[in-house]
């Protein structure tokens, strides 16, 4: 397979997966300007992001029977193209109304079939030995992608003295990256690019079952919730720079940019090199849960006024290694030896739990620092060791059922293949 055009697809990837969330989460980055083109409460713009959250974990199983029916390259590109449209119509008609409507529809256009459509597609660019690097890959393309996006739409919405004009504007920006990722998708992307040998029969209901029985899909769901949920974690930094240490909320802004997207662009690729040289992605995370006890650990054990070279020092590292964790998560699934025409319907059970850091985490860690001040971290930092423990658990355990794991039903696919609807 020309080399080019793999790595190439790979970065489409990564630029739709930028481009399909950045007005689901335009919050983040434009959260007044939204408000007051919404005319909204700061409960009602928290509440329609939650209700979309919540309802695309529900879409996450039968989207990903559908990522398996239906090849990669059309799911993903209907997604995108389907996204875009939905961006024009709010752009449109930004009220409330159309808000929520819209919102609940994202839910089924990126978290639905398209979520693991696209996780499935990186997993097929390549074969069992480089499924890191792919995935890492794939991490630093999206990181790199939503600053391009992220930086381009800030730049437009300087121009306009009207904050609704402005963020009426990016919104339509951010539609035609959508569009533009769903035709490079089409375009670019070629289904099963990497070779198998496996069979690769029509999924149907009855696997669903098959993939939910199997012990460790579930143990790659604890992988990706802790794995998640320790980067969701370190987004609490910022306000600890500001809050324990002291620092301006400009420092404290600039070293979150860093945190977040600069270490990302090394993390990622680094930590897909370390699981393909090691052939083993559990490996490298159980080393991952390991080091960053031990710095959530100094992190419990800091002076109450703390060195701020110390603490960006301990900052620095968590975020490298976790952005490395983050990077090679889902080539768990290959290396539990999911067959790919499962990977969708692995990929979506998985999510369920994995991603519920995104409903708990911040209510939970909002909660602790309202009650008890910047005592709060204390108990976040504490949480979180909680959860890496988990995690160094469940990568363990895939290290000690991968073997067997899926061994029965590959053998007998062709008696499976009969059964599909």
């Amino acid at each position: 397979m020309n080399a080019f055009k793999k790595w190439l697809a790979l970065f489409v990837l990564s630029f739709g997966y930028a481009s399909m969330f950045t007005l689901p989460y335009a919050k983040y980055v434009f959260y007044d300007p939204m408000m007051t083109a919404l005319k909204c409460t700061n409960f009602e713009l928290g509440a329609m992001v939650s209700v979309y959250v919540i309802i695309g974990i529900f879409t996450f199983v039968p989207g990903g029977w559908v990522a398996d029916r239906f090849p990669a390259r059309t799911t993903i590109s209907v997604s995108l193209v389907a996204q875009g449209l939905l961006t024009i119509l709010f752009g449109i008609n930004m009220t409330m109304k159309v808000g929520w409507i819209v919102w609940v529809a994202f839910a089924f256009t990126n978290c639905f079939a398209y979520w693991a459509a696209a996780l499935k597609g990186v997993r097929l660019l390549g074969d069992k030995n480089d499924q890191g690097k792919m995935y890492g890959f794939f991490e630093a393309g999206y990181g790199l992608s939503t600053v391009v996006i992220s930086f381009i739409a800030l730049g437009i919405f300087g121009r306009y003295v009207d904050p609704v004009a402005g963020f009426r504007m990016v919104v339509f920006i951010y539609s035609g990256f959508s569009i533009l990722a769903g035709i490079l998708t089409w375009l670019l992307y070629e289904e099963y690019m990497a070779e198998t040998n496996e069979d690769k029969p029509v999924v149907g209901l009855k696997d669903v079952i098959i993939v939910l029985k199997q012990p460790v899909v579930w143990l790659i769901a604890l992988v990706i919730m802790t794995t998640y949920g320790l980067y969701v974690g370190q987004t609490y930094l910022t306000p600890y720079l500001t809050a324990v240490v002291g620092i301006t909320v400009t420092f404290s802004g600039a070293l979150a940019i860093i945190r977040t997207y600069g270490v990302k662009l090394l993390g990622g690729p680094v930590g897909g090199f370390m699981a393909d040289k090691w052939k083993s992605p559990c490996r490298v995370l159980t080393i991952g849960y390991i080091f960053i006890i031990v710095m959530l650990f100094i992190f419990l054990n800091l002076p109450a006024k703390p060195s701020l070279g110390v603490v960006i020092v301990l900052m620095l590292l968590v975020a490298f290694v976790g952005a490395g964790m983050k990077g090679i998560m889902w080539s768990t699934v290959e290396e539990s030896k999911v067959p790919r025409y499962y990977t969708g319907l692995a990929i979506g059970t998985a999510s369920i739990i994995g991603y519920l850091a995104d409903i708990v985490l911040g209510p939970l860690f909002g909660y602790w620092l309202d009650t008890y001040g910047n005592s709060g971290y204390n108990f976040m930092f504490a949480f979180l060791i909680a959860i890496s423990v988990v995690g160094l658990v469940a990568a363990l355990g895939i290290l000690k059922l991968k073997k067997t794991a899926f061994s029965i039903i590959t053998t007998n696919v062709n008696t499976n293949i009969n059964t599909k609807i």
